[in-house]
């Protein structure tokens, strides 16, 4: 139309428009009517004419001339078929080029004069008026269209009002939060959305804000109550926004149901208070603490248990390595938390504020933040003081029930010792005997009461009661000593051997502990043996001793931590066991024996041995073929140091 029109008052028969788009830095045609060119493809600005009015901002009257002396200065160059004569005017918006509506003619040079310019700037200064308004009205569009798009796919609700509370817009999310259709919100009040109580409010304060642009509270993530359809009340979270349209008030609201989060939040507070409650009145000890030992938290218990008199003084301690009477016990509790996240039953000696040493069981898991990484330990404490009390006099119980059935054999031999006694001195009473035979005889006798003495004071170490004491102990030694005593207490029936691996590192035991739990499994494989042979001198027990890795160990046992570990095995070649009976046989009195031949305690004292030295119980056991009970105890890791500088030393030697 716009070309209509000028073609009226001046020769304009190729005629065009292109316009600039700055931000992508392209030319585009929108409208080329032409004798000789095409209209051409969108193109980067160039140096053609058109380019020359968008980067000057000025008309452009160009004849041969001036066409010339644009290209000799380099201004410009040849874009499309060349015409004697070119008329190009700028399209300007706010003192911005955005375009050019350009005329030429092919065959008449004076076509175009000052008249036919005026003529042209006139007609472009509307069409850049009507092109800007386009552009705006497509903006415009675009953006309500995007925003409709945002709204209707928004969970949020989204509601807009005019300056006298009347519903212009909502989107189809508030449809589910409040139960209207949109058509029955769209036009009302939007006090309907609100419970009673504060709809007063809200018509006060929005007439107040709109008169005097007072604001009664923030606008920003406000908590308030909505009403459903169906009447009960909605937690909502509201954020409101304005702006004016000709002279009104436009209020929009972005509206969230909040009924989860209330619940959730509610659920925690009531977990935490739970927590809280829990943690207050346990009647164990629970405690909090960083990687490195500083004391964060304690309930009263724990307090109690530790014998401090608040917890403020119990926190003001410098570490928590500082409770345990072994430090290295602390080394490895933290060595199993850091690799497994958690401990369960570590056993371990602490010593209380009045010096009073106390044990502990505890279970403790490992708190990470949200990288992973461990920033602090929580763990529960459990007092077995006089747990541990009642199953020493229940292991000294059960160690003189195994003395007892050991009766046999001590009789047996104390009966061949006063034999080979009596025998020999009434030799002596002979006066007539040679000096030498007496001698001999005497001899014979002395070595009799030395044995005797021997078996007798081996019985006494075995019988002994006290409490546990670790020292630095040598398996080996321990092993060999036993073997000496079964040598003279069980049946010449059974095979005694010992496989005892040298050089072996020092582990931190209770030597009489440690014999219990021995003499336990071996009288055990004594009474396995003598139920399973059928012909005497068939039965075997073996014992054997070595080490292995703690990466070796952890196939079996996952939190064996240690680097090395000492283990004593207990072979025999009795009954065996099928699998039910194995996994039963800690059980405290189950026993597989008849009435009054044991009270399964043996079994249940030996894990409890091993439990108390960190250490672990591995069984094999096969119906009809035998059974081999494993010891493994872990080597601390100043002998392990200790090993490796004598086995250096052996080697240079050697």
């Amino acid at each position: 139309m716009v070309h209509e029109v000028i073609c009226t008052v001046m020769s304009a028969t190729n005629f065009y428009i292109a316009l600039y788009d700055e931000k992508e830095d392209l030319l585009v045609f929108p409208y080329f009517v032409d004798e000789v060119d095409v209209p051409p493809p969108p193109q980067k600005l160039g140096r053609g004419l058109t380019a020359f009015v968008i980067r000057t901002g000025k008309s452009l009257l160009c004849d041969r001339s001036v066409d010339e002396e644009l290209q000799r200065r380099g201004e410009v160059e040849v874009v499309g078929a060349q015409a004697p004569i070119w008329l190009g005017v700028p399209l300007i918006v706010d003192n911005k080029t955005i375009g050019v509506m350009a005329a030429q003619h092919y065959s008449d040079p004076k076509a175009y004069g000052h008249r036919e310019q005026e003529v042209l700037e006139f007609v472009s200064s509307q069409v850049a008026k009507a092109i800007d308004r386009k552009k705006a009205e497509e903006t415009l569009r675009a953006s309500e269209e995007r925003y409709r798009t945002v709204a209707e796919t928004a969970s949020d609700a989204i509601i807009s009002i005019d300056g006298d509370g009347k519903i212009l817009f909502v989107n189809t999310a508030a449809e589910k939060i409040f139960g209207y259709s949109i058509h029955e919100m769209l036009g009302n009040d939007l006090t309907m959305l609100m419970p009673e109580y504060l709809r007063y409010v809200h018509k006060f304060s929005l007439q107040q804000y709109t008169e005097t642009g007072k604001r009664h509270m923030t606008w920003g993530g406000v908590e308030l109550p909505g009403l459903h359809k169906k009447g009960h009340e909605i937690p909502l979270e509201v954020s409101f926004g304005e702006f004016i349209r000709e002279g009104r008030h436009i209020f929009t609201g972005i509206v969230r149901d909040i009924t989860e989060r209330k619940v959730a939040g509610e659920a925690l507070r009531q977990s935490e208070e739970k927590y809280r409650k829990l943690f207050e009145e346990s009647q164990d000890g629970i405690i909090l603490t960083t990687p490195d030992g500083k004391l964060i938290d304690v309930n009263q218990a724990g307090v109690e248990l530790l014998g401090f008199t608040s917890r403020e003084e119990l926190l003001n301690i410098d570490n928590a390595r500082d409770l345990y009477v072994h430090p290295d016990d602390r080394e490895i509790f933290k060595n199993s938390l850091s690799k497994q996240g958690f401990v369960r039953d570590f056993e371990f000696l602490v010593k209380r504020k009045d010096g009073q040493k106390r044990v502990l069981l505890e279970s403790a898991s490992a708190v990470r933040d949200e990288k992973g990484n461990i920033i602090a330990y929580r763990g529960f404490l459990r007092d077995i003081t006089e747990r541990k009390k009642l199953e020493d006099r229940l292991r000294q119980a059960q160690k003189m029930e195994s003395i007892g059935t050991l009766a046999g054999g001590i009789a047996h031999d104390f009966n061949n010792l006063l034999g080979i006694i009596l025998g020999y001195t009434t030799l002596l009473e002979d006066r007539t005997l040679e000096p030498q035979r007496a001698s001999h005889n005497i001899e014979i006798v002395k070595k009799a009461v030395h044995r005797g003495a021997d078996l007798v004071r081996q019985l006494l170490t075995f019988a002994r009661k006290g409490d546990p004491t670790f020292t630095s102990l040598n398996v080996n030694d321990t092993v060999i000593e036993l073997t000496k005593m079964l040598g003279q207490t069980f049946p010449k029936t059974i095979t005694i051997t010992t496989q005892v691996s040298n050089p072996l590192p020092s582990i931190k035991a209770d030597p009489t502990q440690l014999q219990q739990a021995l003499l336990n499994l071996c009288v055990n494989s004594r009474d396995a043996i003598d139920d399973h042979t059928v012909e005497r001198g068939t039965g075997r027990l073996t014992l054997e001793t070595g080490m292995v890795t703690g990466e070796h160990l952890r196939q079996k046992f996952p939190d064996a931590l240690a680097r090395k570990y000492v283990y004593i095995s207990v072979k025999d070649t009795g009954a065996g066991m099928d699998e039910p009976t194995r996994r039963r046989i800690f059980e405290p009195f189950f026993t597989t024996k008849e009435l009054g031949k044991g009270t399964g305690l043996g079994l249940a004292v030996v894990y409890g041995v091993i439990n108390s030295h960190h250490g672990y119980v591995d069984v094999e056991s096969e119906k009809g073929v035998g059974t081999t009970f494993t010891l493994y105890f872990p080597v601390p890791t100043e002998a392990i140091a200790q090993s490796e500088r004598e086995n250096e030393q052996h080697s240079a030697y050697s």
